[in-house]
């Protein structure tokens, strides 16, 4: 018997192997020879902004009751900015520490480790306390694992604070945030997708916290095409009562529906202006 085609066969079988990436797994683990890049902020820190903007109060929960909000001059801009603000302080106050360690992430350069994988380690200052955050790179097949882990000096040491997946290309994955170092179990759960090249996107906060009241409520953001570019969607699973937002990102206008808060299932709109106004049909 001629071996010869065998030989060839498993020449080229050998040769197709070693062109593939390879970091110690299967073929599909990407290599990670170059340090991965880091998933944008928008994948993690949900974008309030336009209910801060047009000239209008910024509304904060705890300053302002929902009974006063109903009466501010364009009421139902101001009372979605209520109830998306509930979820912005929820981030930006309550889980502040993880959200400057991964933002500042962007700024430094990561170091490769002897076990293959990447880390970025730095000091952030967060409201007078300076805390030391490591963000730390995987391979795992078709992706990519995140960890960053945060210091505090004399309290913790390398808290696990979140966790997230994404895949090779950067365009969906997760992230699930612990509560805090004195209470480390899972809190908000993140689903995040996006287009670069049509610069859109959607995220997603789901709350996660075994027992409370809150669990299952979540808020999701969109941003896409069309005459109201932007949308927000709100569940709040302790009342089962889902809220839609949708507004222009240029003109400012949008509309609400909320059916707890105006006992209706109809859209209730605002003007460029952000005040209160008839609803085209």
């Amino acid at each position: 018997m001629n071996d010869a085609p065998v030989l060839r066969v498993a020449a080229v079988a050998v040769l197709l192997v070693g062109m593939l990436p390879w970091s110690g797994g299967c073929a599909n683990t990407p290599n990670l020879q170059e340090p991965p890049e880091i998933p944008p902020a928008s994948t993690f820190v949900m974008d309030f902004g336009d209910f801060a903007g047009g000239g209008a109060p910024k509304l904060i929960p705890g300053t302002i009751d929902p009974v006063t909000a109903q009466m501010i001059p364009g009421g139902n801009w101001a009372w979605s900015a209520l109830k998306v603000g509930v979820w912005n302080v929820i981030i930006t106050v309550g889980l502040a520490v993880p959200v400057a360690a991964f933002v500042a992430s962007f700024e430094h350069e990561p170091e490769a480790q002897d076990d293959g994988t990447w880390a970025w380690t730095y000091d952030v200052p967060v409201g007078g306390t300076t805390y030391t955050a490591r963000l730390t790179a995987a391979a795992i097949e078709n992706g990519i694992e995140w960890n960053m882990y945060v210091s505090k000096e004399g309290d913790y040491t390398d808290f696990n604070w979140f966790t997230g997946e994404s895949n090779l290309v950067g365009t969906a994955g997760t992230w699930t945030l612990n509560k805090n170092p004195q209470d480390p179990t899972p809190l908000l759960d993140i689903e995040w997708s996006r287009n670069e090249e049509a610069e859109t996107g959607d995220i997603k906060y789901t709350n996660i916290e075994s027992g409370s009241n809150d669990e299952g409520s979540y808020i999701a953001y969109a941003k896409s095409t069309g005459l109201f570019d932007a949308s927000f969607e709100l569940l709040n699973n302790d009342g089962d009562n889902l809220t839609t937002i949708q507004w222009s990102t240029s003109g400012h206008d949008g509309r609400i529906m909320d059916p707890a808060r105006f006992n209706d299932n109809e859209w209730h709109c605002w003007d460029g202006d952000l005040q209160n106004a008839d609803c085209p049909q």
